[in-house]
């Protein structure tokens, strides 16, 4: 009996183990299409993941196996919120381009402001995703997918920040 539980946790761990290598050799694709992945196939084996808020899912990990697969769940599933929030304000800032009476430069459409928008939006993106895929490549003992999925998370509250400080109305 107690080799056919040791072969099942071993095969437990087989399977975290390739699921965080291939997250880890997947990580210069796009980071949201990486965390829905992750979620996705690591969600399942442990169920006992709140994984709808970021401290509740923190604090029901089971800190006896696979912890760092745990955690990583949790921060990806954090780190999808915070982009669905950040796109939900890109699209504010982007509707709110639309009204146009407060702006000082009158001379600029509302066409030529959403480009701006956008362009602005693509660089930070590209820059985002440079910099935590560097905090990836760099990572100390906490591990790679823990320090570029906290990367993600923090640089994506900043700029949800940013955007909503940049509704114009």
């Amino acid at each position: 009996m107690k080799k056919d539980n040791s072969k099942k946790i071993f095969s437990t761990v087989c399977v975290i183990g390739i699921i965080i290598s291939a997250s880890g050799a997947s990580q210069a694709a796009d980071p949201v299409s990486n965390a829905r992945a992750g979620v996705a196939s690591t969600a399942s084996l442990f169920p006992q993941l709140k994984i709808d808020n970021l401290d509740k899912c923190v604090d029901s990990i089971d800190y006896g196996a696979a912890k760092k697969s745990q955690l990583a769940t949790c921060l990806e599933a954090e780190f999808l919120r915070q982009d669905k929030q950040l796109n939900f304000e890109y699209k504010r800032v982007r509707q709110s381009t639309s009204l146009r009476e407060n702006l000082w430069n009158t001379e600029i459409t509302t066409n030529e402001l959403k480009k701006s928008l956008l362009n602005a939006q693509n660089s930070w993106l590209s820059y985002r995703d440079n910099w935590c895929r560097f905090k990836f490549d760099s990572a100390s003992a906490e591990g790679p997918d823990v320090a570029q999925q906290t990367c993600l998370i923090d640089l994506t509250k900043e700029q949800i920040s940013k955007l909503k400080d940049a509704v114009l109305n």
